[in-house]
C-alpha cells in the first residue's frame, strides 16, 4: 500500500539525527559510567589541580577551576544519568519517527520545544555557537515536523 506521504527528506535527516545523537549519548553515558566506576573521576580531578597550580595563563586558571568543580562523582553520576535519560528519550524519537508512528512527530514537538525556551536566555548570557546551531537545529526539527502534522491533517 503507497504511503500517501511519502517521507520528505526533512523526516530522513531528522530520524538519522536523533539516531545519531541518540546513539553517541549512549556511549558517552557507558563510557562515563565505567569511569567513574573505576575511579577516572580521581585522575582528572588531580590533572585539574596540577594545571591549575603550574599554568599560569588566564583561561587555563578558569578551566581548571571549572573542572575541579565539576569533576566530582556526584556531578558525574547526574552527567551520566542525564545523558542516558537523554539517549534513552532520544532514540525512542528516532525508532519511532522511522517505525511512522502517529504519535512521533507530537513527542519530538513536545520534548524538542519544551526546552526551547530557555535557550535564547542561555545565549544572551554567553554567545556560544555550539548553542546557536542546536537552538537552529531544534527550531527546524520543530518547524518540519509541525508542516508534516498539519499535511497529515488535511490530507486525513
Amino acid at each position: 500500500m503507497p504511503d500517501p506521504l511519502p517521507r520528505d527528506l526533512g523526516v530522513r535527516l531528522i530520524v538519522t539525527y536523533k539516531l545519531v545523537k541518540g546513539v553517541g549519548e549512549a556511549l558517552a553515558a557507558i563510557t562515563l559510567g565505567v569511569a567513574l566506576k573505576h575511579g577516572l573521576t580521581q585522575t582528572l580531578h588531580d590533572a585539574a589541580a596540577f594545571l591549575r597550580e603550574h599554568i599560569v595563563a588566564q583561561w587555563s586558571t578558569h578551566l581548571a577551576d571549572a573542572m575541579l568543580r565539576l569533576l566530582t562523582p556526584r556531578h558525574l553520576a547526574f552527567v551520566d544519568l542525564g545523558l542516558a535519560l537523554d539517549a534513552t528519550l532520544t532514540l525512542i524519537e528516532g525508532w519511532a519517527l522511522h517505525r511512522r508512528r502517529w504519535w512521533a512527530g507530537w513527542l519530538i514537538v513536545v520534548a524538542t520545544s519544551s526546552l526551547l525556551p530557555f535557550e535564547p536566555a542561555s545565549l544572551a548570557r554567553q554567545v556560544h555557537a555550539g548553542r546557536a546551531v542546536l537552538l537552529a537545529i531544534n527550531l527546524a526539527v520543530v518547524a518540519t515536523l509541525l508542516a508534516r502534522a498539519r499535511r497529515e491533517r488535511r490530507t486525513g
